[in-house]
C-alpha cells in the first residue's frame, strides 16, 4: 500500500488505531521520529504528518515548535485529550487539523479524508472563530514582526511564562512581583504584540521561540 501518513510521536496505542483508520482508507501509517524526518529529507509531496500528543501543555509546546520549524499545512495533531483551547492554538500555528482519538471511527476516517481532499480538518466553529480572530492581526503582522525585540526583559519573561502555560497569580509567584504588575505586563504585551489575547500571544511565541 501507498505510505500516506506518517507517524511521530506516538504510543503503540495510537499507531494501532492510526494505521487501522489509513488502511480502511487504502493507505498505510509508518512510525519515524522527529530526528529521523528531519534528517531524511524525506519528499512529503503527497504525505502528511500525523503528530501525537498527550494533551500536556509541555507537550503541546514541543509540538507548537515542531510546527513552527516544519511545513504546518503538513502537521496534524492527534491526541485523545481534546482541548477546545488547543485547537485555537494549532489553527493559529497553520496546522493542517487536530484529531481526536476518542471519536468514532467515521468521524476521524472523515478528517482523514478531508485532509486528502486538501481541506483542514478541524471543527468547524472553532475553525470559524478563531481565523476571525487571527485575520485582522495577520493583517498587521508585517508592521508587527519585530514586536519581541520591543519588550522589556521582564515582559519577555511574562511572554515565557504564558507560552508555559501559567495563569497571572502563578506568573507573579514565579517572578515575585503582585499580580496587578502581572496583568499590567499582559496589557502592554498584548498592545506590543499587536494581537487580542494570551492564545494568540502564545502563537506568536511558538513562532518567535
Amino acid at each position: 500500500m501507498e505510505v500516506k501518513f506518517i507517524l511521530l510521536n506516538c504510543t503503540a496505542d495510537s499507531f494501532k488505531q492510526m494505521d487501522s483508520c489509513a488502511s480502511l482508507l487504502g493507505f498505510e501509517v509508518i512510525k519515524s521520529s522527529k530526528t529521523k524526518l528531519i534528517k531524511s529529507k524525506c519528499d512529503l509531496f503527497n504525505q502528511f504528518i500525523i503528530y501525537y500528543y498527550d494533551g500536556s501543555s509541555g507537550e503541546l509546546r514541543l509540538a507548537l515548535k515542531f510546527i513552527s520549524q516544519y511545513t504546518p499545512h503538513k502537521v496534524i495533531l492527534v491526541s485523545s485529550n481534546y482541548i477546545d483551547s488547543d485547537e485555537r492554538l494549532l489553527v493559529s500555528a497553520g496546522a493542517r487539523g487536530y484529531i481526536n482519538l476518542l471519536d468514532p471511527v467515521s468521524k476521524i476516517l472523515e478528517n482523514l479524508n478531508r485532509v486528502l481532499r486538501g481541506e483542514l480538518a478541524f471543527n468547524k466553529l472553532t475553525l470559524s472563530q478563531t481565523l476571525m480572530e487571527i485575520l485582522p492581526e495577520r493583517k498587521n503582522q508585517h508592521a508587527n514582526s519585530t514586536s519581541f525585540n520591543n519588550m522589556t526583559a521582564k515582559e519577555l519573561q511574562v511572554v515565557g511564562l504564558i507560552y508555559e502555560g501559567l495563569q497571572n497569580k502563578e506568573i507573579a509567584i514565579k517572578l515575585n512581583i503582585s499580580p496587578a504588575t502581572v496583568k499590567t505586563h499582559v496589557q502592554r504585551i498584548l498592545k506590543k504584540a499587536g494581537v487580542r489575547n494570551r492564545t494568540q500571544i502564545v502563537a506568536r511565541a511558538a513562532q518567535s521561540f
